[in-house]
C-alpha cells in the first residue's frame, strides 16, 4: 500500500478529480469535515518518512486550515 498526501476535490459538473493542497505528511484512513470555512483532517495513519511512503504509526492528532472558494 502507499500512502499519499494530496487533497483531491471531485467536480460533479466535469466528473474530474482535482488536487487542490497537500498535508505536512502522507496518510490513510483520515476523517476530514468542513465547517464554518475551516477543513478538518483528524486521525489516520501515517507514512514512515518523506523518502517510504509505507503505512507506519497510528495518529491521533487534528490539522486544519481555512479555505476559501
Amino acid at each position: 500500500m502507499i500512502l499519499n498526501g494530496e487533497i483531491f476535490r471531485f467536480d460533479l459538473d466535469t466528473l474530474k478529480w482535482s488536487v487542490v493542497g497537500k498535508l505536512p505528511y502522507r496518510i490513510k484512513t483520515t476523517l476530514v469535515g468542513f465547517w464554518n470555512g475551516w477543513f478538518y483532517f483528524t486521525s489516520g495513519q501515517r507514512d514512515k518518512g518523506p523518502h517510504d511512503p509505507a503505512p507506519r504509526k497510528i495518529i491521533g492528532e487534528i490539522w486544519r486550515t481555512k479555505l476559501s472558494f
